[in-house]
């Protein structure tokens, strides 16, 4: 399969906001044969490039608690920005912190995924969630 064969069968573009290696490394895995093309951005300001240049149609976050802050600070400047407003956010939250992050922060998150998540479930979700939103 050459490459114009691949670029043919991607569905879905993700851009992963994760600074854990290990955690990219099984979102990665996770994804591979799902057809999806992801770029990574392990920091807020790569992030915010990766927006501008890889144009996602999905973007996946980490809400954990040591990249928490940046994180709700990213959703909300996506939301705010009318060229990235539409994209869908997909949070991976341990669980019982959903309500937590919607109440202090009020960030309109679209699909939310119980940490630590199933890597055979994630992609699943995350291609059951954007099929749904394309119709």
């Amino acid at each position: 399969m050459d490459n114009l064969d691949k670029e043919l069968k991607i569905k879905h573009k993700v851009l992963i906001v994760e600074n854990d290696p290990d955690i990219i490394a099984v979102i990665l895995i996770s994804i591979e044969g799902y057809n999806f093309l992801s770029q990574v951005a392990s920091s807020y300001s790569k992030a915010l490039v990766g927006l501008s240049n890889f144009q996602p149609d999905v973007i996946l976050l980490d809400a954990m608690a040591n990249n928490a802050l940046n994180t709700f600070k990213l959703c909300r400047e996506i939301r705010l920005n009318p060229q990235f407003s539409q994209i869908p956010l997909i949070l991976l939250s341990a669980r019982g912190q959903r309500a937590e992050i919607e109440k202090i922060h009020k960030i309109k998150v679209d699909l939310y995924i119980d940490a630590p998540f199933n890597p055979e479930e994630l992609p699943k979700s995350m291609i059951s969630f954007l099929e749904k939103k394309r119709t």
